[in-house]
């Protein structure tokens, strides 16, 4: 599920969640009945500003609320996380 907002000119943003619910999942020692991964809900946030001559920084928080989940059993998802960035594209139009 996303929610794209521009209200102003050449800034955009973007919030964003992923849902998952409860699943089977294997931990491939087959003891006993198997394992289940754990729902979770996951929120991202980003914004970025479109400058001109092909130039957009941006920013971006995942796990923006910093859940603990597993999109594997045993392998937990990295914490919140902040990527900042610029977009150049080429021939100078946004």
């Amino acid at each position: 599920m996303t929610h794209d907002k521009q209200r102003l000119e050449n800034v955009n943003l973007l919030l964003a969640g992923y849902f998952s619910g409860q699943r089977t999942d294997s931990d491939f020692l087959f003891l006993g009945l198997p394992p289940h991964t754990p729902g979770y809900a996951r929120i991202d946030l980003s914004a970025s500003y479109r400058m001109g001559y092909g130039l957009t920084p941006y920013v971006r928080v995942v796990n923006l609320l910093d859940k603990f989940y597993q999109d594997a059993l045993g392998y937990p998802a990295l914490g919140r996380e902040a990527r900042v960035g610029m977009n150049y594209r080429f021939g100078g139009k946004n």
